[in-house]
C-alpha cells in the first residue's frame, strides 16, 4: 500500500505534467487564502492535504480535523505562501 507521501507525489506528477503554467506567469508576491465549506458534511483528507502543502512549501493551518462535522461557510483551512 502506498504511503501518503508517495500518493501525493504521484498525483502531483500526473496533474502538473510540464509544470504549473499559471505559477510560472505570476510575479513573486505574498498570498493568503481561506478555504471555506461549500456544502455540509464530514471533513476528511487532512493527511493528504497537509502532505501536499508541505511538499509545496506552503504554510497552512487547519481549523477542522478529520471526522469533524462541517457546515456551509465554515473556514476549513488557511494557506499562506511567499513566492
Amino acid at each position: 500500500m502506498p504511503t501518503v507521501k508517495k500518493f501525493v507525489k504521484a498525483a502531483l506528477a500526473e496533474d502538473l505534467g510540464r509544470g504549473d503554467l499559471f505559477a510560472r506567469c505570476m510575479e513573486p508576491t505574498k498570498r493568503r487564502a481561506l478555504i471555506r465549506c461549500k456544502e455540509g458534511g464530514i471533513f476528511a483528507g487532512v493527511r493528504y492535504a497537509a502532505e501536499l502543502l508541505k511538499m509545496l512549501k506552503v504554510k497552512y493551518e487547519f481549523f477542522k480535523e478529520d471526522g469533524d462535522e462541517i457546515h456551509v461557510g465554515d473556514i476549513l483551512l488557511e494557506i499562506k505562501g511567499d513566492d
